[in-house]
């Protein structure tokens, strides 16, 4: 929320501390309580005329599974006592700590009153604000450059400061300062099935691909390189390459887009149908993308230490042009930001046993729905001193209910596979 004018620091009011170091997630995770405040519902008023505090114990967050029809995230910090918790009125409101910062001890807010049991009874949800320190300061450096690494004043309270990114060490922005990329330039301009998602950044239409089956639209894509589009094998099974148009550059359908004829589908030879298991695939364009402002490639990083880093992640973004709350196809390019699932949690949602090749991810709020395969998860990450959008996964199925949660094939599961792929048909149909 922007307020309409400024506040000035005084005693009476001063801002609490964000803790945006790499290693704060790391301190909620060991935490063992937090305070929580709030005008709530208390047990003689709906409302207290006086703000409210309440010590609460960390508890493990499968303890918390069984307030939502969702299983908890990494993203998410499950508290509660055995007699007091938050209740009604104090959503939004903070969870916090002491922390000693260069020998002085502040308040340090960690968390946001999300959700509860309806009775107040001693177990709620927190949103983990150290999950999404990126997000907080990019809009934050959006509206006020200026408040870029502010002094802190009258020595109170640590504003949020706005971190050069290329000293950043959290997976959001991680810095592969040697990583191998598939093609390059990628992910960053030459000069950015969804439900509850928001319409995309522009720029991101550069590198998704539309896939169209005899004139009909049937899945997502991204371009990886010059003459390849990659996209789930399920979208290719049983088509024929004649058959399949490719259409670049479009942010939203109605304008004008770059098609391309496909010279060959490739799709990953241990492809289980059934299981979508490998649920990955190629297309070879019939000629060269000619790369520019509107169209150029995401980024494929080849180490195969980025395998690690995908699994500590905590959100991804997912882009597509699939069913909305409103219409079974978007007009506009959506993006939705996920939580990444334990595999556990899903395993159990969908009653299978996912393989280390895929992701879960989801959210209570938004997700992948009918016409978003074989789309991508990505993540920003500095490459080489850029930041750049790179692919991580490629939507391969959800629930049929759409309910905010899906399973994406892991990208660098299967590196080797593209490289092969592509360096092998680049040279015979150059």
């Amino acid at each position: 929320m922007e307020l309409s004018f400024v506040f000035l620091s005084a005693w009476q009011i001063y801002p609490i501390c964000i803790d945006l170091s790499p290693t704060a997630k790391r301190e909620v995770e060991n935490a063992n309580t937090f305070d929580a405040y709030g005008w709530g519902k208390t047990r003689t008023a709906n409302i207290s005329a006086i703000l409210q505090r309440v010590t609460l114990d960390h508890y493990d967050r499968s303890r918390c599974n069984r307030i939502g029809r969702l299983p908890l995230t990494l993203n998410q910090i499950c508290a509660g006592s055995s007699d007091r918790d938050t209740c009604d009125g104090d959503s939004g409101g903070p969870l916090i700590q002491k922390v000693n910062y260069n020998g002085t001890r502040h308040l340090t807010q960690f968390g946001i009153v999300s959700y509860g049991l309806k009775s107040c009874e001693g177990l709620g949800v927190y949103t983990d604000i150290t999950s999404y320190a990126d997000w907080i300061e990019e809009k934050i450096e959006a509206l006020y450059p200026e408040y870029s690494r502010q002094p802190s004043l009258a020595g109170i309270a640590n504003p949020v400061s706005i971190r050069p990114p290329p000293e950043t060490a959290v997976f959001g922005v991680e810095n592969f300062g040697r990583a191998r990329l598939l093609t390059v330039p990628c992910g960053t301009s030459l000069s950015t099935r969804i439900m509850n998602g928001t319409n995309a950044e522009p720029e991101v239409a550069a590198w998704m691909a539309r896939i169209h089956y005899e004139s009909h639209f049937i899945c997502g894509g991204t371009v990886i390189h010059r003459r390849f589009v990659l996209t789930a094998a399920q979208c290719l099974k049983n088509r024929h390459e004649a058959t399949l148009i490719v259409k670049l550059g479009a942010y939203d359908i109605r304008g004008s887009t770059l098609e391309y004829g496909v010279s060959k589908t490739i799709i990953h030879h241990e492809f289980d149908r059934e299981g979508l298991i490998n649920d990955i695939g190629l297309l070879l364009l019939s000629r060269d993308i000619e790369f520019s402002l509107h169209v150029y490639p995401i980024c494929i990083i080849l180490n195969p230490e980025v395998k690690s880093k995908v699994e500590s992640a905590y959100t991804f973004d997912a882009y597509g042009w699939g069913k909305t709350n409103e219409s079974k196809i978007s007009n506009i390019l959506q993006k939705v930001t996920l939580d990444r699932y334990d595999r556990s949690e899903c395993n159990k949602l969908f009653e299978i046993s996912l393989p280390s090749s895929q992701i879960c991810v989801g959210s209570n709020v938004g997700g992948s729905c009918d016409g978003d395969g074989g789309g991508p998860l990505t993540k920003k990450v500095i490459v080489n001193g850029l930041q750049r959008q790179t692919q991580f996964g490629i939507l391969s199925f959800t629930t049929r209910a759409c309910s905010f949660v899906g399973v994406n094939t892991d990208v660098t599961c299967y590196v080797d596979w593209i490289v092969r792929k592509v360096r092998g048909l680049d040279d015979i149909f150059s």
